[in-house]
């Protein structure tokens, strides 16, 4: 999940494509092909940031804020973060014949290091 998040922080916008649309739908912003909505602590409303269909030839694709006008340039790293599922946000089960990592805590000891 932390990695998702990284992702996500890191998204920045790398061109701006027109300031006032008429037609979003040619964006593919109405409707959005995706969504990445975040709230963060110092803001009292989420935003949502609109994603749009991949500008050829690249992986980049039309991005829009909710809310705001402009339709933007996302970078090629959004088409990743939108394909990222639950289920590869978690942590992999143990291969067969290894045990799941146990917490630390009180009642129990630290892995120990063995050399053979």
């Amino acid at each position: 999940m932390e990695a998702l998040l990284n992702d996500v922080a890191d998204l920045r916008v790398s061109g701006f494509v027109e300031d006032a649309p008429s037609d979003l739908a040619r964006y593919g912003l109405e409707p959005p092909r995706g969504t990445i909505t975040v709230w963060t602590s110092d803001q009292e409303q989420l935003q949502r940031l609109l994603v749009g269909d991949p500008i050829e030839p690249s992986a980049s694709r039309y991005g829009r804020i909710e809310g705001r006008p402009a339709v933007v340039r996302l970078p090629e790293t959004i088409t990743d973060v939108l394909a990222k599922t639950l289920d590869s946000l978690r942590t992999p089960a143990p291969s067969q014949g290894q045990s799941a990592p146990q917490p630390t805590g009180a009642g129990t000891s630290p892995p120990q290091a063995v050399a053979r």
